[in-house]
């Protein structure tokens, strides 16, 4: 399947137009330059990157089992299997957590208000949320293209089977 075939683009943008409500980059920025409000935003524009420091570290790797059901993280030198976990996301973070690994932060670089279903779906799949003065916003680690092009937007759209050729196919 083409992810980004015309007819999967037209799919994907009808999906934004009602998940997205609109960008709030400039407010967020604006905030960030107001003595006190720093606490309100952070959440919003980075957060940890564990998967790319479990990647680097070289000695662990994430995967799902299917024998256990869930997403393990393994210790190559060990061959130590974690405890299951139901998400990727979760499995890197407490690989992160219990070997003691260094991390780096992913920056937001746009912001945008969301629903409620797409930012539950945009935490599963590891990307930035949170709360900011009663709205809900996803602090958007990509720029420069449609939102629709995102690989984030993609995986959610074939996750929920309204892609072309897909059970829940949106016609």
């Amino acid at each position: 399947m083409e992810r980004n075939s015309n007819k999967n683009q037209e799919i994907k943008r009808r999906f934004v137009e009602r998940e997205v409500v609109y960008c709030v980059s400039t407010l967020v920025y604006e905030l960030g330059e107001i003595e006190g409000c720093m606490d309100d935003i952070m959440e919003i524009r980075s957060q940890p990157d564990y998967e790319s420091s479990v990647e680097y570290a070289d000695g662990f790797h994430v995967q799902y089992s299917n024998h256990l059901d869930g997403w393990v993280w393994v210790d190559k030198d060990s061959h130590i299997i974690s405890d299951t976990f139901n998400t990727d996301v979760a499995a890197y973070q407490n690989c992160v957590d219990e070997n003691n690994l260094d991390y780096e932060y992913t920056e937001a670089y746009e912001h945008w208000i969301v629903s409620d279903y797409l930012a539950k779906k945009l935490e599963e799949q590891g990307e930035i949320v949170g709360d900011l003065y009663g709205l809900t916003v996803w602090g958007r680690c990509t720029t420069g293209q449609a939102i629709l092009l995102d690989g984030v937007i993609s995986n959610i759209c074939e996750e929920m089977e309204i892609l072309e050729g897909q059970r829940n196919e949106w016609k």
